[in-house]
């Protein structure tokens, strides 16, 4: 067991009363619709905390607008991935543009009791049936770095930028605007892509970091790398589809996105067939095990509204703020979860999407968690 950081002395000097946060605009990034990742450098400067983008687009379909939308497409935008690596610790976030819309809100939700939504006021804007006339979307985000825990007195995951040969890189790719048959996160707009005229789409990206600090007592601890990592798991019938999760640090979060369909064109998220989730390790310990109706109750109440159908979310955070819930999954095994379903359809390919959200430790010793799931 590590030992609970010391409490802080009254009016004692802390990372967070010393720190200045600073917000940087880093540039812009233009969308190219061929695979190759698109690249924007961090800036070597001070603690990295979170990062902005705002990912916009613009056109006029001529003649016949588009038929529908991309069931991902319309809340994350054209980005099929978003990427930051770090060269001293490896991938930091690797999410598509939907996931990352859903990780926003969910920080927001963490951070600021916003309630939880997919949809956000200006500069957010989507048009769902522009037909003829132009559109001009805007979709944003925030990359959560770092994340405070409410009995710290500075954020866990800060990654410091100011370094000799430190290279932190933002890769982004992306998807059609508009595709000619509907393929989830394939695109955004479905039918008559030949009709969509020029259109111009870029990402603004903004750099938010704390500066660094003179005070030696008050150093945040940088030990610890907070990751998200998305990964998908195909459905092939109904029973208890059992989802092995990777290994490695301190579980927070996993999001979940169920997606069912008869054929590749209608795959679509879906609620109706899931029954039971439950997450589980060793032979039996279970720190979840609920119907689709509790669980669905349960995140109701915990980020203040519905989530998107078929999405569901196993927290260890959004009840205390602090890491008393965390799983030490280098302390298990078998860390798995069980998504059981009926009366599903699966010969589109149906699949759930799975976010593993960790912290990975860069030293053993370096949370300070008291009595974490797994820990001896």
């Amino acid at each position: 067991m590590v030992a609970q950081a010391p409490a802080q002395a009254q009016g004692a000097i802390t990372f967070l009363r010393a720190a200045k946060r600073r917000n940087h605009r880093l540039g812009n990034i233009a969308y190219a619709s061929d695979p190759a990742p698109r690249i924007v450098n961090l800036r070597n400067a001070g603690y990295l905390e979170s990062l902005g983008l705002a990912v916009k687009s613009s056109g006029t379909y001529a003649t016949a607008g588009p038929t529908g939308v991309d069931d991902y497409g319309k809340f994350g935008g054209p980005i099929d991935r978003i990427t930051l690596l770090a060269n001293s610790v490896g991938v930091l976030y690797d999410v598509n543009g939907y996931f990352a819309a859903v990780i926003s809100a969910l920080h927001s939700n963490y951070k600021y009791a916003t309630p939880f939504s997919l949809t956000k006021g200006v500069p957010d804007s989507f048009t769902a049936t522009p037909a003829t006339a132009a559109f001009a979307n805007v979709w944003t985000y925030e990359i959560p770095i770092a994340i405070d825990f409410a009995n710290l007195p500075y954020p866990v995951g800060l990654y410091q930028l100011a370094l000799n040969a430190q290279e932190v890189q933002l890769q982004l790719r992306h998807t059609a605007i508009g595709i000619a048959t509907a393929s989830i996160g394939s695109g955004v707009y479905v039918g008559n892509p030949a009709n969509l005229g020029s259109s111009v789409a870029f990402t603004e990206v903004h750099q938010r970091f704390f500066d660094p600090i003179p005070q030696l007592e008050a150093q945040p601890p940088l030990s610890v790398a907070h990751t998200w990592r998305q990964f998908r798991y195909f459905l092939t019938g109904d029973g208890d589809n059992e989802i092995m999760l990777p290994t490695g640090g301190w579980y927070t979060r996993i999001i979940y996105q169920v997606v069912m369909g008869a054929t590749t064109a209608t795959l679509a998220p879906n609620r109706n067939a899931v029954t039971r989730l439950r997450m589980t390790y060793g032979s039996n310990v279970t720190p979840y095990d609920e119907t689709r109706d509790e669980a669905e109750a349960r995140q109701y109440r915990s980020y203040g509204a519905a989530l998107p159908t078929g999405m569901y979310i196993h927290d260890w955070l959004e009840d205390t703020h602090t890491e008393r819930d965390l799983i030490n999954s280098r302390a298990v095994t078998d860390l798995r979860a069980i998504i059981s379903t009926s009366g599903g359809s699966y010969a589109g390919g149906a699949f759930v999407d799975v976010v593993v959200e960790q912290l990975l430790p860069i030293d053993v010793n370096s949370l300070p968690v008291v009595g974490a799931q797994g820990v001896a």
